[in-house]
């Protein structure tokens, strides 16, 4: 158990949302003109140092215009918003798309003739990429695994003669006149490419993608659109503002191998404590140390540095300062110092320091706005952190064997969502989602503890448990859900440091009780395996529901915490709203408050008294010779239970004797029967939907139980 942090939170700290807007610097020119000379036609203009509103990891939500004529783009799914990076290509800002990206706008191209300048870079040629395009009329982009340029109309295409190199920066000039129909290419103020083309049939803009999904691996640093054909002074006066802007800067080179990412949460330790270490080699001469320096909440918290030794050429270098836990926000800062002279060479922002959680199941581990209520992200704070997408097409993954499959096709999109971001409450399976009841969790964690949280959700709807297997030769393999939460974990930086694990699965297994036990003990092994760390495996035992009799998965989830010391239960039962299957926002709600409990008392020490655990039969005695009244003991014996007026429906017994009223004293139920009784065994079932129940003071339900063995 970690020493807990003293309580540090007061309400008016849980902030909301960070958002950021970055306005054009006065030195970056004015709007219309380019290097001194204002062609006519300018109809838009997107740079990556000016317009941008961005979240807590830089995630660019709009980015706008900066002509004057108002032609935005955006972007509001987080799965698809490229990074703004004030480093991204030679000490100038970029915005970073990751091959799934894009900003749009539904019009915007000229309609007739026009022109259009991008200064870019592209890092991987092997899907292709997009760097403007539309909806299918129109695209600037590369083919697969193709280094030449090609401006397409329709199917009609012209295509460049002179390859680019990844990693380096390309400006290049489209143009095409209506009149004859010619478009031309230009990189880097070089004629590539002239031809017939097609009107490009429609006025879409997006920058990033294309409509066939060939999204860009790479950096944009600025786009322009005119009306018009570039004149030959025109072009090369554009050319030569991008060229010297972006160009042999002479800014220096480092391979970093270790930088954090944007809003990170790093898992904290013993002494409430992480090293934050940025590591990598500086490929430039002339340096002679690297510093770090951090800053918590905008002032200068710690400063350290490396002396640099060059080796052929290279100078190797691992630095790091420790950051404390609690609601502090870091921005970390890299230089290279020559002399007294220092260049920033990286920026991250937003770090912060405290605890990981883990999230796995089916639908009501997602559990996302199945109402459409709305008010799922009550509990969002910019002090609960998530980490990339689930899951992005909607559909199972397929069974893991040896070999994989039963039949089943993996519709599993790739994993390239790899930011940080607040935690989403009301959509599953997609960017930064963790369902509501997990965010509700968060908030009481970070209130009481007064600690950032990090919960990274794996579930998928209506999967069984044996998809949820590992693939032993392939742990991390993206096409099994299992390989997807360990991948997104890792990528996040906190798979080794994970304080617990929260498993809400079953409904689809009904009438698979065995399989589900068996499967449950080889994935709890796998996951004690590939999170070290992990303290404890918490289990929600499902509910009668979901169109499917699934009384034996819940005996075997009920018995859990007796086979695995790790292991530990909480119910479903009494929850409210529930609709047969899924719940509304209350029912999530009361879902996040007892499992939080729960976490509480296990992993922070915290002693919320007693009524914190599911109500859990341990015994069932006649009272008398005459069998017409049983005692159920259950296991807390500090707890008090109430047994609400007609739960006595819920009941079985094996005889078929009813149970007619029931009343509870402290820890136990007594029963009153309809008569005597010939009964071995009695089950408590539950129901569907709202009450009546058996539950504690707390209101926390009791597990159901099925064929518990009557004392003699």
């Amino acid at each position: 158990m970690r020493p807990p942090l003293l309580p540090l939170l007061v309400l008016a700290s849980l902030a909301a949302p960070v958002v950021s807007q970055r306005t054009s610097p006065a030195t970056r020119g004015v709007p219309g003109s380019v290097d001194g000379i204002a062609p006519p036609g300018l109809v838009a203009w997107w740079r990556a140092d000016a317009g941008l509103t961005t979240g807590i990891s830089n995630l660019v939500a709009t980015w706008e215009d900066q002509s004057g004529n108002g032609w935005n783009l955006t972007q509001d799914d987080g799965h698809h918003k490229p990074v703004s990076d004030r480093f991204g290509y030679e000490g100038s800002e970029a915005l970073v798309f990751d091959g799934s990206d894009f900003v749009s706008r539904p019009d915007g191209l000229p309609p007739g003739s026009y022109s259009s300048a991008v200064a870019f870079v592209v890092d991987d040629l092997r899907g292709g990429g997009t760097v403007l395009g539309g909806l299918g009329g129109h695209r600037l982009h590369f083919k697969i695994q193709s280094p030449l340029a090609r401006l397409t109309h329709g199917t009609s295409f012209i295509e460049s003669t002179v390859p680019v190199t990844p990693g380096e920066l390309v400006v290049l000039v489209a143009t095409w006149d209506s009149a004859s129909g010619i478009g031309s290419l230009y990189q880097d103020g070089v004629p590539v490419a002239a031809g017939l083309l097609a009107a490009p049939g429609d006025q879409a803009i997006q920058i990033g993608a294309s409509f066939d999904g060939i999204h860009l691996h790479g950096r944009v640093s600025e786009t322009m659109l005119f009306d018009h054909e570039l004149t030959d002074p025109e072009r090369a006066a554009v050319e030569s503002y991008l060229l010297t802007k972006y160009a042999g800067t002479g800014f220096p080179e480092v391979d970093f191998t270790a930088l954090p990412r944007n809003a990170r949460l790093f898992q904290r330790d013993g002494k409430n404590e992480a090293d934050v270490r940025v590591e990598g080699e500086v490929q430039t001469a002339g340096f002679d140390a690297v510093v770090l320096r951090v800053l918590r909440d905008g002032s200068l918290f710690a400063t350290s540095s490396q002396p640099l030794a060059y080796s052929e050429g290279k100078a190797p270098f691992s630095v790091g300062a420790t950051i404390d836990a609690g609601l502090f926000s870091y921005d970390v800062g890299v230089f290279l110092k020559a002399g007294a002279t220092e260049t920033q060479v990286a920026q991250r922002e937003n770090l912060v320091c405290g605890d990981a959680f883990l999230i796995d199941g089916q639908s009501n581990a997602a559990a996302k706005d199945w109402h459409d209520e709305g008010v799922g992200n009550q509990s969002q704070s910019n002090w609960i952190r998530s980490f990339g997408t689930g899951r992005y097409y909607l559909a199972f993954a397929k069974p893991v064997g040896t070999p994989f499959g039963s039949g089943m096709v993996s519709k599993l999109g790739p994993i390239t969502d790899l930011n940080w971001d607040l935690a989403e409450g009301l959509i599953a399976h997609k960017h930064a989602s963790v369902g509501q009841w997990a965010l509700r969790m968060a908030e009481v964690i970070l209130q009481d503890q007064g600690v950032p949280v990090a919960l990274i959700n794996g579930s998928v709807e209506g999967s069984k448990i044996q998809f949820h297997r590992r693939h032993d030769f392939y742990p991390e393999d993206p096409t099994t859900i299992y390989g997807r939460l360990l991948t997104r974990t890792k990528e996040a930086g906190v798979h080794d440091g994970v304080r617990g694990l929260i498993f809400y699965q079953g409904e689809s297994n009904g009438g698979e009780g065995e399989l589900w036990g068996s499967t449950f003990a080889e994935i709890r092994a796998d996951w004690l395996s590939d999170y070290p760390s992990l303290e404890r495996i918490f289990v929600f035992q499902i509910r009668e529901g979901c169109s499917k009799e699934n009384q034996d998965v819940r005996e075997v989830q009920r018995q859990l915490d007796g086979l695995y010391p790790d292991v530990r239960l909480m119910s479903t039962t009494a929850v409210p709203t529930h609709d047969g299957c899924h719940y509304f926002y209350a029912g999530y709600r009361e879902i996040g408050d007892r499992i939080a409990r729960l976490l509480q008392r296990e992993l922070y020490g915290a002693t919320p008294g007693s009524d914190v655990d599911p109500p859990q039969i341990v015994s069932a005695a006649w009272t008398s010779p005459a069998k017409n009244q049983l005692l159920l003991t259950f296991k807390e014996p500090a707890d008090t239970l109430v047994f609400d007026a007609g739960a006595e429906a819920d009941f079985d017994l094996d005889d078929g004797t009813t149970v007619v009223a029931g009343s509870a004293l402290g820890n136990t139920l007594l029963l009153d029967l309809s008569g005597t009784s010939t009964a071995t065994t009695i089950s408590w079932i539950g129901h569907q939907g709202d009450g009546p129940w058996i539950a504690n003071a707390n209101g926390v339900g009791a597990l159901t139980f099925f064929d518990f063995p009557i004392t003699p």
